[in-house]
């Protein structure tokens, strides 16, 4: 079975949003190559934009000679890309639009609830993406603007009852929540460098059987794996949360998972990397949302399909109004690639 698993549409335009990833200094290394209402538009900026086109493209399959004959459009773009969301953001400061704490609460909800649901806790989101909390509500503030603005401008309204039900009709995979498991987890590390012998193998492995006797015999599971695991979750007691078969986690966990009862400690599980040793503490089985559990993430799809069709609308209203504040000072040169 395949699962539907797009991020959260709030997040796709982080790069270009966020303030980090934008330059500030204008030096002859890094020359400007468009203003926006005085703003600077940087070169090392555009290049940034200009590889993750190329990126994409490479991941839909097209070749280096197929990307090389589209450079200039895909500079074009980039730099069009850019100099939209310079636009963007000046409109939502002279409009003052800013979302409530409410708000961003409640897509950090959404967030937590569709990371949940396949697996992955919020707080391994953040770890795997270089975050902290407070710079994911900042992301996730300035999207919210950003769709408060294109709603605005481009009249974006709420889908009705009828165009909810048809969605929901026709993308059945979308609301598929895949089966889940939740462990507890006790893993003993092999070293990369240099490879164990068969030996030092046997000594790593009978430490993990030495855990599994202790637990068997009535050791919290939690205590031994404060004790004895190498795992990333080790301080936590073990417990890694809920996980699925498209988990980060070697997929023989997940196999042996589904073959116990909960509260059942499963045998040595040898992987490349380490002898495991898992509990399962709840089993969580395939299931379609229904309508009204569904409803908020339809609406959302809805409101980002349409604000989709509106944007490029809406962005240029903004250039047309700019006018002369709108300055190309050059032709971007290609990016290394």
């Amino acid at each position: 079975m395949k699962y539907f698993r797009p991020l959260p549409f709030l997040l796709l335009l982080a790069a270009i949003l966020a303030p980090g990833c934008r330059s500030v200094a204008t030096t002859d290394a890094n020359p400007i190559i468009a203003r926006v209402h005085g703003e600077p538009i940087e070169r090392v900026d555009h290049e940034r934009v200009v590889n993750e086109i190329i990126s994409h493209a490479r991941s839909w399959g097209r070749t280096p000679q197929e990307i090389e004959l589209k450079m200039p459009v895909v500079r074009k773009e980039a730099r069009d890309q850019l100099i939209g969301e310079a636009l963007i953001r000046r409109r939502i400061e002279l409009d003052q639009i800013e979302p409530t704490e409410q708000q961003v609460d409640q897509e950090l909800k959404i967030l937590s609830d569709y990371l949940e649901a396949f697996g992955q806790s919020l707080d391994s989101h953040l770890a795997e993406t270089e975050q902290d909390l407070p710079a994911l509500r900042d992301q996730l503030r300035r999207q919210l603007a950003r769709n408060m603005l294109i709603d605005k401008l481009g009249q974006v309204a709420d889908p009705t009852p009828a165009e909810r039900r048809d969605y929901y009709d026709e993308h059945p995979e979308r609301f598929l929540i895949p089966e889940a498991v939740r462990l507890q987890h006790i893993m003993v590390q092999l070293p990369l460098e240099p490879p164990p012998d068969a030996d030092h193998r046997a000594q790593l492995r009978l430490r993990a059987e030495q855990a599994r006797q202790r637990i068997l015999a009535g050791e919290d599971f939690a205590d031994v794996a404060r004790e004895v695991s190498d795992g990333p979750r080790a301080a936590d007691g073990g417990d890694v949360g809920w996980i699925v078969r498209q988990s980060t986690l070697p997929p023989q966990l997940f196999e042996a998972a589904i073959q116990l009862q909960p509260g059942q400690i499963s045998s040595i599980i040898p992987t490349m990397e380490a002898f495991h040793l898992i509990k399962l503490l709840e089993r969580r089985p395939e299931r379609r949302l229904n309508l009204k559990q569904a409803e908020p993430i339809i609406i959302a799809d809805l409101r980002t399909i349409a604000r989709r069709r509106v944007e490029q609308d809406v962005i240029h209203q903004l250039r047309a109004e700019a006018g002369d504040q709108v300055e190309v000072l050059d032709n971007p040169a290609p990016a290394s690639r």
